[in-house]
């Protein structure tokens, strides 16, 4: 199946986003509203929550509900066509995952999500086309590297992907990426904070409250939005 009208606008809403936050938490009430907050008062456009978090169909269901207007909203980290489907049900538009498992792509394009397949070689990104996705993974990134997606774009074949990279990437580094050709990168902990993550209690508490504070990890996620939306562009 060739992607349809619901998958292209998925598509270039995350184009235009340019950077996906990505969530993955221990608390599911802490992420939803840590995911709204984000998306209404700090820029974000594009949120990703990830199979492995707490609750995450309750998260990401969500999400959908109360800022799904405002944001695409996907998952992350999924390795099954049945969570494809679970994801689909409860709003996703879109579907990432490290590899690219047999049956996703199609999965994805039968549910009307947009798949984003993961890759770390030639072959694996040849064949995820072949495969019919339209948005490639590129993970880990950080091993990746810029100067093999740009030798990589520098084939024919492959000048036209659109690519999407994730694992280590800075504000710095999301330059970097965009200058090789990347359409969009994934960020995590630096948007969305460390204490979503942190399985000790007390830890969580004292990492969210130096997120929230006055010039904390909540300012410098907005800056890094607001400057990555306008930059490069």
């Amino acid at each position: 199946a060739a992607p349809g009208p619901v998958v292209k606008a998925t598509l270039n809403a995350l184009r235009k986003a340019r950077v996906v936050t990505v969530i993955r938490a221990v608390d599911s009430d802490a992420a939803l509203e840590r995911a709204c907050d984000l998306v209404k008062n700090c820029g974000c456009r594009a949120i990703e929550i990830t199979r492995d978090s707490h609750a995450w169909l309750d998260v990401l269901r969500g999400i959908v509900e109360k800022v799904g207007d405002q944001a695409v909203v996907g998952v992350g980290t999924i390795l099954s066509a049945e969570d494809v489907h679970a994801a689909a049900a409860n709003g996703a538009k879109f579907a990432l995952s490290p590899v690219n498992p047999p049956g996703f792509v199609s999965a994805c394009l039968d549910a009307n999500v947009l798949a984003v397949p993961g890759c770390f070689t030639p072959q694996e990104v040849f064949n995820a086309i072949a495969d019919g996705a339209s948005l490639i993974k590129i993970f880990p990134a950080q091993n990746f590297g810029v100067t093999s997606l740009r030798a990589l774009r520098s084939i024919s074949h492959f000048r036209a992907v659109c690519f999407l990279a994730t694992g280590g990437i800075d504000e710095a580094g999301a330059h970097e990426w965009f200058d090789a050709g990347c359409a969009v990168v994934g960020m995590g902990a630096l948007i969305c904070g460390r204490d979503l993550g942190t399985q000790d209690p007390r830890r969580a508490a004292e990492l969210r409250q130096a997120y929230l504070a006055d010039g904390g990890g909540r300012s410098i996620a907005q800056g890094i939005l607001e400057r990555l939306k306008l930059t490069d562009a």
